[in-house]
């Protein structure tokens, strides 16, 4: 992977869009791009909640068309499509989409180009969504109260020293922006706080196994229904011997379920930093910390991402499991940071007294360690509904 991630990607907006927040978009529209979309809304999945803000780039339409637009109650309200063109395939474009205090005021490359009247509160509006044919460099959020900003990078690049040359510079002195060439820094107000119930967690049944020809097995109500793979890449394989976590090695669209020993154990430094998408129609996946292979072996992280599962709907469940019993749960997030069918980046880096999870660039929870020493911990898995396209361990 290159410095750039190609959408569709889908970012929680600490705090909202409320007013004074200033969303910047700094990207480039594909060579052959068709389009791309940008949306802003109050749930993970543009599909299910209202959506303040569509804005849609079209590059079919003769000239080129920007509409926008917003749904509500799932009704998409009348499009808006008059007004210049101001974006070229293949041209670096930077966006402000400013929360003024009933509009969004919308600029494209410092020009004023929109103001979209606001139909939906904008305290409800937590969620930035972009998708189509478009590469984006860093989004950045700006507000009165809290600033901060995302680098869309590899995590490659957040875990070496850069050693590109980039063909395609950002300009210079642009509204806000940080030189694209600095180490991303990332300010917010975001406190991770860690709850644990006194409850049990109860084994959850297993997830969906994998069939002889490598697909997922769903269960009998549901087989009728083909779940779409977000990653068709030819190089997808059985594992070889040599697939093991040693530092600095990168493992490409590994079958689910993952299960893949990490050499050495996993010591405080050690990082691992799994890209995937989970299912258009995901329930839920899991990634573990495994102490051994067995089927009931300690876990000294129990990571389990549940879209909608049974009463749970939105939720990152964490816990450990010893002597084949899960332990008690820790479930409190600031925010959810997963959505069906778009890419995601998480990095678990072992420290001496947790492990610390971020996704998508942005810190999510703090473990603390229930499974002493850390050496015990030796394997990766990885299953249920999602696919994976990299595994490195540094």
């Amino acid at each position: 992977m290159g410095n750039n991630v190609t959408a569709p990607y889908m970012s929680f907006v600490e705090g909202g869009v409320a007013e004074g927040k200033d969303v910047i978009i700094h990207g480039q529209a594909n060579h052959h791009s068709k389009g791309f979309s940008i949306y802003l809304c109050t749930d993970p999945s543009k599909d299910k909640g209202d959506v303040a803000l569509h804005l849609n780039i079209r590059f079919t339409d003769g000239i080129g068309t920007i509409s926008r637009s917003c749904k509500i109650d799932n009704q998409w309200k009348l499009e808006e499509s008059y007004g210049e063109m101001l974006f070229r395939r293949g041209q670096i474009f930077i966006i402000h989409i400013l929360a003024a205090t009933d509009v969004y005021k919308i600029s494209v490359n410092k020009r004023h180009f929109y103001e979209f009247a606001q139909q939906v509160p904008k305290k409800r509006v937590q969620y930035f969504c972009i998708e189509g044919d478009v590469t984006i460099n860093f989004i950045e959020f700006k507000g009165k109260f809290e600033h901060y900003r995302e680098e869309i990078r590899s995590y490659q690049d957040h875990h070496q020293p850069h050693h590109h040359n980039h063909s395609h510079q950002l300009p210079h002195n642009s509204e806000s922006s940080i030189a694209p060439t600095k180490q991303a820094e990332q300010i917010s107000r975001t406190q991770t706080q860690k709850a644990q119930t006194s409850s049990q967690h109860r084994p959850p049944p297993p997830l969906p196994s994998q069939s002889a020809k490598g697909s997922i097995e769903q269960p009998a109500s549901s087989r009728k229904t083909q779940i779409p793979k977000a990653n068709t890449s030819s190089k997808s394989g059985p594992l070889s011997p040599s697939s093991k976590g040693t530092d600095g090695s990168i493992i490409f669209n590994p079958p689910i379920p993952v299960n893949v020993p990490i050499q050495g154990g996993f010591i405080p430094g050690r990082t691992i930093c799994i890209t995937g998408s989970p299912h258009l129609r995901a329930k839920r996946f899991e990634i573990n910390l495994a102490c051994g292979v067995a089927d009931d072996c300690n876990l000294g992280l129990h990571f389990d991402v549940r879209f909608r599962y049974f009463s749970d709907e939105h939720v990152v469940v964490r816990t450990h499991r010893h002597g084949g019993k899960y332990q008690s749960e820790e479930r409190f997030q600031n925010y959810f940071p997963f959505a069906r069918g778009f890419n995601f980046v998480v990095v678990i880096l072992g420290k001496a007294n947790c492990i610390k999870v971020t996704v998508n660039n942005r810190h999510f929870i703090d473990f603390n360690h229930r499974i002493l020493p850390m050496q015990l911990i030796d394997h990766l898995q990885v299953s249920g509904d999602t696919t994976v396209s990299e595994i490195e361990f540094r």
